[in-house]
Parts: structure tokens; C-alpha cells; sequence
């Protein structure tokens, strides 16, 4: 679940793909086809996997982590890592020359943002032949159908990400916020809501006005760049009943819409967030934020020296009558044009199997929970971390959402729809009034699909 953050790049890539990326050759990926699951495991062969080369090696430490266990049920099998220009900016001209080429690996990454553009594209294989082999059962079912596409799966997830809430226990305690214990805070549970997350924070800032000159000058509820992520937006917009398109027309100007962009609003001006412009730095990491959405599991948290052992996790908080969550995937297909596709399922196989969701989960490298149910009720994915509500991870599968604004539209389209929505956001946190923002994301959503 990647967040699309820069905006220069975001546009040259809009203007690269549609107009310079390659014209791609569409396989058949129809799942027509016959799975051999008993694959020698004395079989020689090469797995080359695609990997990004721009997210400080987290997909390829996973790969590396995967790759020792197949090996000892495949010893003659080397995974070969592919790292490329996948990054959000890169990912569809990358994927268009690589499979015009004839040189798209057999493994091929994707996330939730980028997954719309490589399954329209055709570059991989419908896996459903392959899932019906699976006790689903054993699986968060739902994360496996995040990644379905007309009825149809395509990619496998590597597991569970989806967005929760942080926070401060040092800074909640300091305001008179019980974080813990008998007389812990009411609001502070698995069912909170919007309106308690605003309650904490009205408390929180009323505590830091004491001394805004000095000890708490840079104290907010949460940064203002974590309201642009589309994981934030999406299910903030669809618990309000505003959508930006509908029946492939854009819709954002409506009633809804402005009760969302009011919520926005509303976060400023009680200095729960600063300003989108503001120029502030409050930051959960730095120890001035008090709350941050994020997916990352505890482990990657505990890393942050500042709040390294004084915080703790809920769920995103419910909006309204129709609450959403963000949730995301990230994970890999199999190749359509590659013909080793029944080793390359073993290894996805091998991936969400009890001893790969393990492996990766002892590599330290991206400790969120398990697609596996049974390593998540034993808590095995979070070990040392046994203390913290890591409930919070799992809780409201009925509501988890992942952006759908794409779908309808050609996957050339999806940076210019995706850029539009992110700046709306930004607008949203500024001074521009409610009517402007609204009018200036329908002229820009218009001209994203035109």
C-alpha cells in the first residue's frame, strides 16, 4: 500500500506513459489452462522475481527471506531477483518495455495503486485454477479478494496491510488521558470513531495551548501529509457517501463531498492538523504528533527512537452509519508469458505457507500480520510485542476498502485520476474555500479521464 507523494514525479510519469510507453502485447490470461501441482522437487530452473529498486530493499530482504526455505524444498531452484524501476513513477512504462520485450519475469510485483494498471495491461496470469487448490479456510479470505478483478485473482498478497491508528502514550498520559489500566479512556477501544479521535485530540490540544510558547509550540494531533495518502482519503470520502466518479462521469460535486471537505476543514481549524501549507513539521516519529495512520506493524515503529517503547495501536477510526477502512496488498503474479507458472505458484504457495509467513515474520523486515489466521490468533507475527492491542490489525474485515476509482477507465488514466484526488485532499487542508475545492478537483477530474 504505497503512497503516491511526489508530485513532479507523479506528473512526468502521467505524461511518459500515455505518451512515450511502448505499446504492449496482451497474452491470454484467461485461466484456461491445466496446474500441475506435484513439480519435481529435484526440478533445475531459474525463478526471477521481480522486485522495486526504490523502497530500500523491503520486497527484496522479503524475497531474500522466502528464497532460503524454497530452497531447501527446491534445492536445485535459484530465485533470482529482477530489480527495476517499479517505483509508482516508473512501474507502468517499466512493465510495458519489459513484457514488449519479452523480458517480464516470472514473478511480478504489484501493490494496491499499481494493480489496476498490470492486470488491464494483461501481464499476468488469472490465478484462479491455482486458489481453488487453497483451504481458504486457513486465510483472511478477504485479502486474497482485494486483488480481485472482474471476478477473477491475479496476484497473491505477502499479507496483511491494512491502515491503524498510533499513538502516543507518553503524550496522552502527559494530558490526563489514561492509556492503560482500570480507569484506561473509554474512547480509547476497538469500536472508537471519528468523533472519539477528534475528542482525544480537542483534549490534547487544549492541555498544549497551556504552553504553546515553549514546551508544546510544535504539538499536533497527527501531521497533514498523512491526509493525502490515498489509504486515508478513500475510506474517509466512502464513509461520507462522496464519491469522485459514478457511472463513469465525475460526481465529486456534491453534498457528501462537502461534508467530507468539512471534516477536513474542521481538523485545521481546531489545530488538530496544521495547515497543508503551514510549513509545520510535527512528525509521530520526531515525538509532536500524537496519532499516525499507518500500516507498518509494531516492530517497524519500536524502531523510531522517539516514541521507541511508549505507544500503542487502534483500529482507523468508524465515520458514520457506512463506516470504511483503508486497506491495501502487496504481493506478486505470475508472469503471463512465463512457462515455468506451476514452480512460480509454488513459490507463492510456499510464501503464504505457515513456514513463509514465518520466515518473513523472523526477518524483521515488514512485520504486519499474517494472512494466515492461526498465526495471527497466537499473536507469533507481533512476538515481543505481545502487550499492545494488536486486535487492532484484524478488526472490522467487514468495512476494509481498497480504492476503486480506477476501475472503469483506461490504466492510462490512473496517475492523472490518482494526482487529481491527492491534490483535492491537499486543497482541502488549506485555505481555499469549500466551493473552490470542490470545483477545482471536478476540472481536474474531468481532465484526467478525457
Amino acid at each position: 500500500m504505497k503512497k503516491i507523494c511526489a508530485i513532479l514525479l507523479c506528473l512526468c510519469f502521467a505524461l511518459s506513459f500515455t505518451a512515450c510507453a511502448p505499446k504492449i502485447q496482451k497474452g491470454d490470461t484467461s485461466g484456461d489452462y491445466e496446474i500441475n501441482l506435484d513439480v519435481d522437487p529435484d526440478i533445475t530452473a531459474t525463478l526471477d522475481v521481480l522486485v522495486p529498486d526504490s523502497d530500500g530493499r523491503l520486497e527484496s530482504d522479503l524475497i531474500d527471506a522466502l528464497a532460503a526455505g524454497f530452497k531447501e524444498k527446491f534445492p536445485n531452484v535459484t530465485i533470482r531477483k529482477r530489480p527495476d524501476q517499479i517505483s509508482d513513477e516508473m512501474y507502468g512504462q517499466t512493465i510495458g518495455s519489459l513484457q514488449q520485450a519479452g523480458q517480464l519475469p516470472d514473478l511480478v510485483y504489484t501493490n494496491t495503486a499499481l494493480y489496476y494498471l498490470l492486470v488491464d495491461k494483461k501481464a499476468v496470469v488469472n490465478l484462479e485454477p491455482y486458489f481453488a487448490t487453497l483451504n481458504m479456510g486457513d486465510y483472511y479470505e478477504e485479502y486474497f479478494n482485494m486483488g480481485m478483478y472482474e471476478g477473477k485473482r491475479y496476484i497473491v498478497p505477502r499479507n496483511v496491510d491494512t491502515v491503524v491508528t498510533y499513538y502516543n502514550t507518553e503524550m496522552l498520559e502527559a494530558a490526563g488521558i489514561k492509556t492503560s489500566g482500570p480507569n484506561k479512556d473509554a474512547r480509547l477501544n476497538n469500536d472508537w470513531t471519528w468523533d472519539d479521535f477528534v475528542s482525544v485530540n480537542e483534549d490534547l490540544v487544549a492541555f498544549w495551548d497551556t504552553d504553546r510558547k515553549d514546551k508544546y509550540t510544535y504539538n499536533y494531533g497527527m501531521r497533514q501529509t498523512v491526509f493525502d495518502w490515498e489509504s486515508v482519503w478513500n475510506p474517509i470520502m466512502l464513509s461520507c457517501g462522496a464519491h469522485a466518479f459514478t457511472d463513469g462521469k465525475v460526481s465529486i460535486d456534491s453534498q457528501q463531498t462537502r461534508d467530507f471537505v468539512e471534516m477536513y476543514k474542521k481538523l485545521t481549524a481546531d489545530k488538530i492538523v496544521p495547515a497543508w501549507d503551514s510549513g509545520s513539521n510535527s512528525r509521530f516519529e520526531q515525538g509532536t504528533a500524537a496519532f499516525e495512520f499507518m500500516s507498518v506493524g509494531p516492530a517497524t515503529v519500536n524502531k523510531m527512537a522517539l516514541v521507541k517503547g511508549k505507544f500503542d495501536v487502534l483500529p482507523f477510526p468508524l465515520i458514520g452509519e457506512n463506516p470504511a477502512v483503508g486497506t491495501g496488498f502487496a504481493g506478486w503474479g505470475i508472469s503471463a508469458s512465463s512457462a515455468k507458472r506451476d514452480l512460480a505458484w509454488k513459490f507463492l504457495e510456499y510464501m503464504i505457507s505457515e513456514e513463509g509467513q514465518m520466515a518473513m515474520i523472523a526477518s524483521g523486515v515488514n512485520g504486519t500480520p499474517s494472512v494466515r489466521r492461526s498465526i495471527n490468533e497466537e499473536g507469533s507475527w507481533a512476538r515481543g510485542f505481545e502487550g499492545l492491542n494488536l486486535e487492532a490489525f484484524t478488526q472490522h474485515a467487514e468495512y476494509k476498502v481498497t480504492p476503486g476509482y480506477f476501475k472503469g477507465f483506461d490504466s492510462s488514466k490512473m496517475l492523472d485520476i490518482q494526482y487529481a484526488l491527492q491534490q483535492f485532499t491537499r486543497n482541502c487542508l488549506s485555505s481555499m474555500s469549500t466551493t473552490d475545492c470542490i470545483s477545482t478537483a471536478v476540472s481536474a477530474l474531468n481532465t484526467a479521464i478525457a
